[in-house]
């Protein structure tokens, strides 16, 4: 049977952070797609200033990954610490996305049921990657290095939600500036 060197790399790591950097790629596979179709392109959140206020809590968490994904996988006890603070806020700014998407997409009937099974999926892989890497830092070996291969994947996702960062800047500032052109015009 032919293994890939990642997939073998992985496997020298505890298992439970082995489990959640995969959990962490799955997640970042379905954010990506929920970012790119619904919030970019369908619904373009950052357009619209009833949406802008939801734009800017999906710019938040997507700048809290990154740093999040470096400490959480960082042997250390205040790595883990400050880990623990990051998800924490990213927890924060979830909930007032939440309390925002209702009134938030009013001008388009509502949070469509298919945008409803991209975010249940997002949540779930999202939660599941960090309770098995808490699991995981906090058991035995957690606090010891990443595998090569398990640095290799966690490079990947930081520089992508690195990416996906910058870009939900760009567009908030973009809908800041284009909202300030329509109020002068107006």
């Amino acid at each position: 049977m032919h293994h890939s060197n990642t997939a073998v790399m992985l496997t020298t790591s505890p298992p439970l952070l082995a489990a959640s950097v995969a959990l962490f790629v799955a997640f970042s596979g379905v954010a990506a797609f929920d970012a790119t179709y619904f919030h970019f392109r369908r619904f373009r959140l950052w357009a619209h200033p009833e949406t802008r206020a939801e734009h800017a809590a999906h710019a938040a968490r997507a700048m809290l990954m990154a740093p999040m994904l470096v400490l959480l996988f960082s042997p250390g006890r205040t790595a883990l610490a400050g880990a623990t603070v990051l998800v924490a806020l990213d927890f924060v700014a979830a909930g007032i996305d939440v309390a925002l998407e209702r009134r938030s997409r009013v001008r388009f009937g509502g949070l469509p049921h298919g945008e409803y099974v991209v975010h249940l999926l997002a949540t779930t892989f999202h939660v599941a990657a960090l309770a098995l890497a808490f699991a995981g830092r906090l058991g035995p070996g957690g606090d010891t290095a990443p595998s090569r291969g398990m640095v290799a994947v966690l490079s990947v996702l930081v520089v992508g939600s690195s990416v996906s960062a910058a870009q939900h800047l760009v567009l908030c500032c973009r809908g800041i500036l284009q909202g300030r052109a329509t109020a002068r015009a107006t």
